[in-house]
């Protein structure tokens, strides 16, 4: 993972931590104090699970993969 400030930028001057989504790739750093809020600006599925079909599906295009 990408390094991440030792502390969360919302101005708690608490230690961060990644928010991490369903498949563990890193989106922002977080603290206790922030990470409903982080959370909020992102689609539910984000944190629940999804797939490369639901990706298809919920973009309306095919990606594939690089080879």
């Amino acid at each position: 993972m990408p390094s991440i400030p030792s502390y969360c930028r919302c101005g708690s001057g608490k230690p961060s931590r990644w928010l991490t989504d369903s498949q563990n790739i890193p989106l922002r750093g977080v603290c206790d104090d922030c990470e409903e809020a982080a959370k909020a600006k992102y689609e539910p599925w984000v944190f629940s699970g999804y797939d490369q079909a639901f990706l298809d599906e919920y973009s309306g295009e095919r990606i594939e993969p690089l080879d």
